[in-house]
């Protein structure tokens, strides 16, 4: 445990120091004072909650009118047009909350910076702090098809072994949760392709002398009729038990 709380603090420092020194490039500071000036935002970003409240407040009534008025009118105006689906393009691009999204994305770009960035830019944008994510994110997602969870591990250009390491206990506490974790599938099963390999010409209705004589020809081992018993049986018991857990 004291590896792992030592490692995340190693992280997070880490995570903390870049986040400082970016704030402290010339590019970037006037990147960010052309953005506050484009968006209405003090210079040094909102110091008091009430004021950032009002900006945030006026900035959400601009994407609702723009959503439930201007939207419905553009339709009006352009749907029957050529070229209306090149002018909608346009016109998602000036809806505020895109077109905000679209100038952090473009700040990531210019910066060469992991799109994990994203939310924290828009934190030093408005209220001059950058919460970026440390290290390792384990996400967990829904496949669109099954309904089924996904787990993830999300790393950043400078994620270690080591904080996939510090983290493994608790990865595989989330890996035991999924609905479909089988301990018997964690490893796996040696032999597998031999032993498959052997119920596979039993099929063909081979004897078990015709078997041994073709896995000790493939295989560089010398193979006699109890081992290829053995090995056939193996597999099918391994067919049987993931039938069985299914």
């Amino acid at each position: 445990m004291a590896d792992k709380n030592n490692q995340l603090q190693i992280t997070i420092r880490k995570t903390r120091q870049k986040a400082k020194l970016l704030a402290e490039q010339p590019k970037f500071k006037n990147e960010i004072k052309r953005l506050r000036k484009k968006w209405n935002i003090p210079e040094d970003g909102f110091q008091d909650y009430e004021e950032f409240n009002y900006w945030e407040t006026a900035f959400n009534e601009r994407n609702r009118v723009y959503q439930q008025v201007e939207y419905p009118e553009f339709i009006t105006k352009y749907k029957k047009e050529l070229d209306y689906g090149e002018r909608l393009k346009e016109f998602n691009k000036k809806a505020p909350n895109n077109e905000l999204q679209n100038d952090l994305a473009l700040l990531i770009k210019k910066q060469k910076l992991s799109p994990l960035w994203i939310q924290g830019l828009k934190g030093y944008l408005l209220r001059n702090f950058m919460p970026i994510p440390a290290g390792l994110i384990i996400e967990i997602s829904t496949d669109p098809i099954t309904n089924s969870p996904i787990l993830k591990l999300v790393i950043q250009e400078d994620t270690s072994i080591k904080d996939i390491q510090s983290a493994w206990s608790e990865i595989r506490s989330y890996q035991k949760k999924l609905p479909y974790w089988r301990q018997n599938k964690s490893q796996p099963m040696p032999y597998f392709e031999r032993n498959k390999r052997a119920y596979e010409l039993k099929q063909t209705r081979k004897s078990y002398k015709e078997i041994a004589e073709i896995l000790t020809r493939e295989l560089k081992t010398e193979y006699d009729y109890t081992q290829i018993l053995d090995f056939i049986r193996s597999h099918e018991n391994n067919i049987n038990k993931t039938t069985d857990e299914s």
